[in-house]
């Protein structure tokens, strides 16, 4: 059987204004009348929890008949001494009182779901023990899971081994408490993070030039394409990687070819890197350096040397020379 009691401790600050937000400094731990602490088994704790205006309260939960002192601190203070309780528990053969406690754990106490739903949601588990200390099978255990806007409530029954457990998939931020009737287990309440992933939209990508069937006069073509904003593209020419590119803030992305293409005809690749399943772009282009003739001279009349030559064969034909 067991028994079980509320110790409630208040704090405040050097100015004697209510010290709030310090549930982690709280320590309350229990001592028997020799100042020996109790075997694991037979006391349990929960998690200090804030009532508001600077009060924490717990729960200790004990097994054994007996006189313990409490003793309640914050980090950095000196121990308060409080007034011993008798802890008087049920006949350990009361069949109406069977059960000690358990604990209750996350897995894992945060998770980001995915766009394609395939993860596993988060899990809380409630192991359930006995007055023995076994674990307990078919005992009904109470989740409440305190949302960002909402509360809810289900009832699981313990497993063969003594586990109830109910998953959590929509995002919120949760408090996570778990009881057994009145009791709540160690470990509750706890703290569970929820989020969605944020970027669900379908990534995309393109080449915009060359286009299919293109003449290309240059051996190392420019590549350009879209993307989404920051996207790194792999670049390949046929099945060698040639080099990366990263789209701008507009998406737009674009690669000049390391490698010198003979004349023919050439495939390029485009592809997101990281993404799965892989998201690419192909064009089929022809280089064909034949038709780069270099720049055109530049035509004699436009050439100042020829303006002076004629000049001087102009005064020379009016002198008569010629």
């Amino acid at each position: 059987g067991t028994d079980s009691w509320t110790v409630v401790v208040s704090l405040t600050d050097g100015a004697g204004q209510p010290k709030t937000g310090a549930a982690s400094q709280v320590q309350i731990p229990v001592w028997d009348a020799t100042s020996t602490k109790p075997a694991d088994d037979q006391v349990n704790l929960s998690t200090v929890s804030e009532l508001g205006d600077g009060q924490y309260s717990l729960t200790i939960t004990s097994r054994t008949a007996g006189t313990y002192t409490i003793v309640s601190s914050a980090t950095g203070t000196e121990p308060a001494t409080y007034a011993d309780i008798v802890f008087t528990p049920t006949d350990v053969t009361n069949p109406t009182d069977p059960i000690l406690g358990g604990q209750l754990t996350l897995s894992p106490d945060h998770v980001t779901q995915p766009c394609d739903g395939a993860s596993t949601p988060a899990m809380a588990l409630a192991e359930v023990r006995d007055d023995q200390g076994d674990l307990a099978a078919g005992v009904e255990v109470t989740f409440s899971l305190i949302g960002t806007d909402d509360m809810t409530e289900s009832t699981v029954m313990t497993d063969a081994s003594g586990i109830a457990r109910v998953e959590i998939s929509d995002p919120a931020v949760y408090s996570v408490r778990a009881f057994v009737g009145d009791v709540e287990l160690i470990g509750s309440p706890a703290t569970l993070t929820v989020v969605d992933s944020g970027n669900c939209a379908t990534p995309t990508l393109s080449i915009t030039d060359p286009t299919d069937g293109a003449v290309i006069d240059s051996s190392h073509p420019t590549i350009s394409g879209t993307a989404d904003p920051g996207a790194t593209i792999t670049i390949s020419v046929g099945a060698t990687q040639d080099g990366l590119s990263t789209a701008d803030s507009s998406g737009a992305w674009s690669y000049t070819l390391s490698t010198a293409l003979t004349d023919g005809s050439h495939t390029v690749t485009a592809s997101v890197q990281g993404s799965s399943p892989t998201l690419e772009s192909t064009v089929t282009f022809t280089v064909d350096t034949s038709t780069d003739q270099g720049t055109p001279p530049t035509p004699i009349w436009l050439s100042p040397w020829f303006w002076w030559i004629m000049l001087w064969v102009g005064f020379a034909w009016w002198m008569g020379w010629l």
